[in-house]
């Protein structure tokens, strides 16, 4: 056949169901924010740490609901993007949709360093050799997802099930020997105005364990049934992960030292080292190494989609909208792993203070963005009910979202540089009306 009647789709593939589903969000939300994230808060906040991954999760519950009920009416490769675009206009749908590209253009790369720093503690090479590893690993997922999606989630759905029932297993035996000790220290801790701020900080930093439903609603256009499927893994993946933050939390602070270099980059594979000993901590590493290598696939998969929304809407150059013959929005994994390129440099020169950084930078956008999908399901639900759960998912994003302060400073500069670019594409307009044209 020659290359001019090789057919190329128009289409995305519909080959998401539960199992495929559940998966990819293990491989979106648990990844990263298990690997790093508990060493990392404990450092930063101590034994409130766990508070903090517990407010989260409860903060969380109300918008899970609304989630669940906006992506089932609106699905779409936009995901929670194009929801803002249907409820909240285009202006507003045109600020979150440049907003969100570019935290992804920084998310993408940290996880990539993330699974690198787990390459390094078991190879036991250089840390220093972790940009150049991460930048391997975007390339490999980029190259997998462009040939096939299919492949991808092979990948994803034999290593979720695989890994899920060894973590399981490992937080389990390292809490068994230790559980009243973790409760002594929890107790331990005086509920007063210094303790209530550093949950508040934790989870700042820990938002981003939490990031990744907005990666699974850029799929929701190629789930095979999605009213009867999308509840159901919503739901599953929620419970699976919150008792894996809790229970890596929990060994974290009962086996680490909050100063050690290693509790900050290898958390996991360091409280099986002590708890265990060598061979288990080891094994923990691998074990480590396979949940970023799903998770650093599920992040390249859905990026590539908000970006083929975007191309579609011809908010980018429509390329990027083209489809390959393996229904792959080829064009657009590639444009992404070029920024990729760019983030993984920047952080090479700028450092570990920059990843830090970029992390609250990330979430306090995907929050924003959070905020906007509640605002437009407040526009379009017309019951009481859906009405209170609304207004208590949008007050405690709220008020979580004050928290971030400065970081807000970015947001505010993307929309006033959207406004103004509006502003005065509508006086070349009136203009050329004038003018005849």
């Amino acid at each position: 056949m020659s290359p001019h009647n090789v057919y190329y789709p128009t289409k995305l593939r519909k080959s998401l169901n539960i199992g495929r589903s559940i998966s990819l969000v293990i491989g979106s939300v648990l990844g990263s924010g298990l690997m790093i994230l508990p060493g990392l808060a404990y450092n930063q906040v101590g034994i409130c740490s766990f508070y903090s991954w517990l407010g989260v999760g409860l903060i969380m519950m109300p918008f899970l609901y609304i989630f669940m009920i906006i992506m089932i009416e609106h699905p779409s490769a936009g995901g929670l993007v194009n929801v803002t675009y249907l409820l909240l206009g285009d202006k507003i749908g045109l600020f979150i949709t440049y907003l969100i590209i570019f935290s992804l253009v920084l998310l993408v790369p940290i996880v990539g360093i993330i699974g690198a720093n787990y390459i390094c503690y078991l190879l036991n090479i250089n840390n220093n050799l972790n940009i150049l590893i991460a930048w391997f690993l975007l390339f490999f997922f980029t190259l997998i997802n462009t040939l096939d999606t299919k492949i991808s989630l092979r990948i994803q759905g034999i290593s979720s099930i695989l890994l899920l029932f060894f973590l399981f297993t490992i937080i389990i035996i390292s809490l068994s020997g230790s559980t009243y000790k973790f409760i002594d220290k929890l107790i331990d801790i005086p509920f007063n105005y210094n303790n209530f701020e550093k949950i508040w900080i934790g989870m700042t930093l820990v938002f981003w364990a939490f990031l990744g439903w907005e990666n699974l609603s850029f799929t929701t256009e190629e789930f095979e049934n999605i009213k009867r499927d999308f509840k159901r893994v919503v739901m599953l993946s929620f419970i699976i992960m919150m008792c894996l933050y809790l229970g890596l939390s929990a060994g974290v602070i009962t086996w680490l030292d909050s100063s050690s270099s290693r509790t900050m980059s290898a958390p996991l594979a360091e409280v099986i080292y002590v708890a265990l000993g060598y061979r288990s901590g080891i094994a923990a590493a691998i074990i480590a190494v396979l949940i970023m290598l799903i998770n650093i696939n599920a992040w390249v998969w859905g990026p590539s989609r908000l970006v083929y929304d975007a191309g579609r809407k011809k908010i980018i150059p429509d390329k990027l909208a083209n489809l390959n013959r393996h229904h792959s929005p080829h064009y657009a994994l590639y444009i992404l792993f070029i920024f990729y390129t760019i983030s993984l440099l920047l952080i090479y020169l700028m450092g570990d203070k920059f990843m830090l950084i970029a992390i609250k930078q990330v979430n306090c956008i995907f929050l924003l963005l959070y905020i906007l999908s509640i605002m437009g399901y407040l526009k379009s639900c017309n019951t009481l009910f859906h009405k209170t759960v609304g207004s208590l998912a949008m007050g405690l994003f709220i008020l979580f979202l004050l928290q971030f302060g400065l970081y807000l400073i970015l947001p505010v500069i993307f929309f006033a540089l959207i406004f103004i670019k509006n502003h005065f594409q509508k006086n070349i307009y009136k203009k050329r009306v004038k003018q005849g044209f």
